[in-house]
């Protein structure tokens, strides 16, 4: 199976329209795709944001925004990237996608932003899944923990050298 990054435009909500997530995964990772674009598209920073599809052969799977440089939240270390609206289509989950889609992420920012040594991002505390899926990736707790847009986040990271060699792959 053949699995990349599709980098989007900022115009391409079209493209990822079709992954699908129960009413609860949807507010864990950040709202419906037409408010996620419409957020990209209205942004003061939108040259620090990039938006990507997962793409196994030739299906769209996942989705995320890595943000840097001015884009970055005040939780994020300046020297990081941020990782974003990360989705896998109902249907798709537990594939291995999930953990491709990280690695991936870490290994375009190895080649494109070669200065950035970790991918943050935060997560739920009410989202264990999503959390047993970065801790098995490698990511770390920081320790930062704070009030987000619908309740406890943690802020994790994990360095971009572990990422990218992580073993992860989909079944």
């Amino acid at each position: 199976m053949n699995i990349v990054l599709r980098p989007l435009k900022l115009s391409d909500w079209h493209l990822v329209a079709s992954i699908e997530l129960d009413a609860e995964q949807e507010r864990f990772a950040g709202g419906d795709m037409d408010a996620i674009f419409l957020a990209l598209q209205t942004s003061n920073f939108s040259e620090a944001l990039h938006p990507f599809a997962i793409v196994a052969d030739a299906d769209v799977v996942g989705f995320y925004v890595l943000r840097e440089g001015p884009a970055l939240p005040a939780w994020a270390s300046k020297d990081a990237v941020t990782l974003h609206s990360f989705r896998v289509s109902r249907s798709q989950q537990g594939k291995g996608y999930g953990t491709v889609g990280l690695k991936l992420a870490a290994r375009w920012i190895a080649a494109n932003r070669p200065e950035i040594q970790q991918l943050m991002l935060t997560v739920n505390a009410d989202n264990p899944d999503a959390s047993a899926l970065y801790l098995h990736c490698g990511f770390r707790a920081t320790g930062v923990i704070f009030k987000g847009r619908i309740g406890q986040e943690r802020v994790l990271a994990c360095e971009i050298d572990a990422l990218s060699r992580h073993s992860g792959q989909p079944e």
